[in-house]
């Protein structure tokens, strides 16, 4: 089983967000990049997050699994 070991800002604002809808769990974790609250990885235009970030935000669950 592979496990994903980075997330993109909308695969990680569904774990870290799960009640906010729409764009508003994205933007309020691209703020919290920005200000430096999460440590996040810059690929060109893309931040990515790692997998140890989010468990270290309490994130119990992170099944990626696509069939």
């Amino acid at each position: 089983m592979n496990e994903q070991i980075f997330f993109t800002i909308k695969e990680a604002a569904q774990f870290l967000f799960p009640n906010r809808r729409g764009k508003g769990g994205e933007l309020a974790l691209r703020r919290l990049c920005k200000e430096g609250q999460i440590e996040c990885l810059k690929l060109g235009s893309t931040a990515l997050i790692s997998r140890r970030t989010l468990l270290s935000f309490g994130v119990d669950n992170l099944s990626t699994a696509t069939p």
